[in-house]
Formats: structure tokens, C-alpha cells, sequence
């Protein structure tokens, strides 16, 4: 018996809780995030932030093939930095196993 992955199983993100950009805040800084599809199936998915004029996302969309990872890019604009100011800024990754027979040229029409 083919035993499928609880969902929560799927997707590994890292990092996993929370990410560190580091100065200086005067020119675009990136750190990376890394998504790990552990399912046998292709897997979509789509990032998005509270704060869309403050961070750069590349790819913002895509897809994962079965046991591979990708990396995306996110990339906070310059802006001058407060250090009493903390930010609270989300990201939210959204994720879908796509079916056998899923049409994958358009993502967002997933």
C-alpha cells in the first residue's frame, strides 16, 4: 500500500520560523528561503507578504518536482533602519500537490 504524506509533511521550509535580513538597510539586502517538496507528486506553490512594496520575492510562483527543493530569493528594499522599530512583517507560502493530469503552463489558474 502506497502510503501518502500527511500535508503538513509535504512542504519543509527553511528556514522554518523566521527570516534575518542583515545590513546595511541603505541597499537591497537577500536572504534566502528554501522549499522542499517531499511527496511523489509535483507541488505548487505561491508566496506572499503584509508588506508587498518592502520585499522582492523571486519566483513568487512556481513549481517543485517530486523530492526536490527550490530556493527563492527574497529581497528587502532599502529603507532606513530604526532600531527601535520592530517589524512584523509575514510571509505565507500556499501550497498544492498537483494532480497527474494537471495543466501546469499557467500556475495561477491552478
Amino acid at each position: 500500500m502506497n502510503k501518502m504524506p500527511k500535508f503538513e509533511d509535504v512542504l519543509t521550509i527553511e528556514p522554518e520560523h523566521e527570516l534575518r535580513f542583515v545590513g546595511p538597510f541603505h541597499r537591497p539586502v537577500v536572504t534566502i528561503m528554501t522549499l522542499r517538496n517531499n511527496a511523489a507528486l509535483p507541488l505548487v506553490f505561491k508566496i506572499k507578504t503584509t508588506a508587498p512594496k518592502r520585499y522582492c520575492v523571486r519566483p513568487n510562483i512556481g513549481k517543485i518536482t517530486p523530492y526536490k527543493s527550490t530556493q527563492v530569493e527574497i529581497c528587502l528594499q532599502p529603507f532606513m533602519h530604526d532600531m527601535v522599530e520592530k517589524n512584523k512583517h509575514k510571509f505565507m507560502v500556499q501550497s498544492v500537490l498537483a494532480p497527474d493530469d494537471a495543466d501546469l503552463t499557467d500556475l495561477n489558474k491552478l
